[in-house]
């Protein structure tokens, strides 16, 4: 198949999911009120993840790491720095993504480390988080994340008919 259709067929994909998931709204998320309990952790919450850190079970502390960087726990950020060298890839995986998902000053000696990594991935996930913390686009995970990126390259593209041209279109990637 022609990577032009290919592209056309997940542009449509795509704009059918737009409208299903909240994910590619163009809109803002719509933020608490100042002295709302909604967007702070219960007290205690956040030192139980930091505590899961320290967990026997890679995947109880790749989860810890997932709910840390979306609870954008300030307190949390050096258990997340210590992290950084978890003999798992998985778990450094999570915690690059939970350190890129707060954006904070603080987390990026912790980025910087991570871009060392053994694992190739890891490091090249660590590179495009210290990118996005001073470019706003921050890396996701998971199938949603996979959607959002080929939804940003599905809208990077136009549709341009030079000056003269015989074709009524002429598909030119970024």
């Amino acid at each position: 198949m022609r990577r032009s259709v290919k592209l056309a067929l997940l542009f449509a994909v795509l704009m059918v999911l737009r409208g299903a998931f909240p994910l590619f709204a163009q809109t803002p998320p719509a933020s608490p009120p100042p002295n709302s309990q909604a967007a702070a952790p219960a007290a205690g919450e956040g030192n139980v993840m930091i505590e899961e850190l320290k967990s026997p079970n890679a995947n109880t502390r790749a989860k810890a790491a997932r709910e840390l960087g979306k609870a954008e726990d300030v307190s949390a950020l050096p258990a997340l720095a210590a992290a950084v060298s978890d003999p798992s890839d998985k778990v450094r995986r999570e915690v690059v993504l939970a350190l890129a998902q707060m954006r904070r000053s603080e987390a990026l000696d912790a980025l910087i480390k991570a871009t060392r990594d053994n694992n190739e991935e890891i490091s090249v996930l660590a590179v495009q988080s210290l990118v996005g913390h001073y470019t706003g686009n921050v890396p996701t995970a998971g199938f949603s994340g996979f959607l959002k990126k080929n939804w940003q390259r599905a809208t990077g593209t136009s549709i341009r008919t030079p000056p003269g041209s015989t074709s009524a279109f002429t598909w030119t990637p970024r």
